[in-house]
């Protein structure tokens, strides 16, 4: 059997060597490269800033999704007011808007009309029981300072966006500042997409024997074991990343689990398939 598994394994290993290039390398230089071409095509026409069905973050403390968008004027208006631990302390829609440019002051203003909005304790917003109550208000004028947008968004690089090289200085310094809980997350991160990667790897040994042990003809089997599969191990490292506030946990360690309990079951598969 390993004779004939032997072409499918390599090409999961070529493919797991793939994925970790990607996943530290070219996805994060990708994604800031397309941030530093954004940035400075909004810098040239500040108007396009909002982007029509798109989740706007480059806000201070606010996320903005606009449905409709035709020059400056605005329709279907959802923006979440947040805190400094990135929880919405109040959410709203305004049924339509306007986005202006200042250019002597250099500043991005967006007018909202017909505003409805829920507000929540700043104390705790993720009590929904405490919610303070809603209000309706005609207009809601915002201003940002250009510079300051973009200062948000060169300050505000997600782990995502880093590569190994950078994950491993910030990881670095954290700890040397004494921060564990945010070094954890960075540790986190740098296994998350170093388990995605291996993760390639273990469904391409577990392919093998669960494409002997399921006929060909049993098209609709095989996709049921696929998806149920490919879903159990989502739903694994999903459920570690609920605990990246808890470093005493070790999440970063407790990520490699599905990977290793993926690998462990295309092993035991390929043994039972051999002794038939």
């Amino acid at each position: 059997l390993f004779y004939v598994a032997r072409p499918v394994i390599l090409l999961g290993f070529l493919a797991t060597i793939g994925a970790l290039l990607i996943n530290f390398e070219f996805m994060p230089r990708a994604r800031t490269a397309y941030k530093a071409i954004l940035a400075d095509a909004v810098q040239t026409n500040p108007l396009s800033f909002i982007v029509p069905r798109t989740f706007v973050r480059d806000f201070p403390n606010m996320v903005v999704y606009v449905e409709e968008k035709e020059g400056a004027e605005l329709r279907d208006i959802w923006f979440w007011r947040l805190d400094d631990e990135n929880r919405v302390v109040e959410s709203g829609r305004a049924e339509s808007g306007e986005v202006t440019f200042d250019e002597n002051e250099a500043s991005l203003s967006v007018i909202l009309r017909e505003v409805s909005a829920e507000a929540r304790t700043e104390k705790d917003p993720e009590d929904f029981s405490k919610v303070r109550g809603t209000s309706t208000v005609g207009e809601v004028p915002l201003t940002f300072a250009v510079d300051d947008l973009f200062s948000q968004q060169k300050r505000r690089v997600k782990y995502k966006s880093m590569t190994l090289t950078q994950l491993a200085t910030e990881r670095d310094r954290l700890q040397a500042a004494g921060d564990r809980a945010t070094g954890m997350k960075v540790s986190l991160a740098i296994s998350e997409k170093a388990s995605t990667a291996v993760a390639v790897l273990a469904f391409a040994i577990i392919a093998v024997p669960l494409g002997i042990r399921v006929s060909r003809t049993e098209t609709s089997a095989n996709l049921g074991v696929s998806l149920v599969l490919v879903m159990g191990y989502y739903f694994l490292t999903i459920v570690v990343s609920w605990l990246e506030a808890k470093p005493d946990w070790r999440p970063d360690l407790l990520m490699w689990l599905p990977a290793i309990l993926f690998m462990s079951l295309g092993v035991w598969l390929f043994s039972r398939v051999e002794r038939t």
